[in-house]
């Protein structure tokens, strides 16, 4: 059997009366009881989706190894489990407990 790897998940969502298109990301391995995702814009020099996330991951440091998908969404794989989806606000962070 291969390496377990880090899915994330990317889905289109279309333009709205006060926002424009975007993918939305979804951390999938982190997603257990509350979903951790990114909105990232729609960048229009590029044709894809799953294109975008890919760029967005890869500036976070998070190496995509692999790329699937459904009728609905694109699934991009990592074997990167240390970096977060986004850059977490003092607030979100954890707190330790001894």
């Amino acid at each position: 059997m291969g390496p377990y790897l880090r899915c994330f998940k990317v889905k289109y969502l279309g333009a709205t009366n006060t926002k424009g298109a975007r993918i939305k990301i979804i951390d999938s391995h982190r997603s257990e009881n509350n979903e951790v995702f990114k909105f990232v814009s729609w960048d229009y020099t590029k044709s894809n989706g799953w294109e975008i996330a890919l760029d967005y991951l890869e500036k976070r440091g998070i190496k995509i190894v692999c790329r699937g998908s459904s009728n609905k969404e694109d699934f991009l794989l990592s074997e990167n489990f240390n970096t977060d989806l986004k850059e977490l606000k003092k607030w979100e962070h954890k707190k330790e407990s001894y």
